[in-house]
């Protein structure tokens, strides 16, 4: 699992997002190689899987707090 903890002093100041992109970046490297269809993420409660979906583009999974981004959603994001 990923997580992208950021100590509240730091908070705000991209720290989470430069993070997810670098993240975001080896997970398009490795996809290259094996077959990836999308990114899931299992926030720990609401307000974080609120952020997902709010800030970066998520979508709900299923019934739990799951999210997913499409791979194809990533790579045009960071293009």
């Amino acid at each position: 699992p990923i997580c992208f903890p950021v100590t509240i002093s730091c908070q705000g100041k991209g720290i989470g997002q430069a993070l997810m992109r670098d993240a975001f970046l080896r997970i398009l490297e490795i996809a290259k190689n094996i077959g990836v269809c999308g990114i899931r993420i299992d926030p720990s409660n609401q307000i974080k899987q609120g952020y997902y979906i709010q800030k970066c583009g998520f979508i709900p999974f299923d019934e739990t707090l799951s999210v997913y981004l499409p791979i194809e959603t990533v790579r045009e994001a960071l293009r």
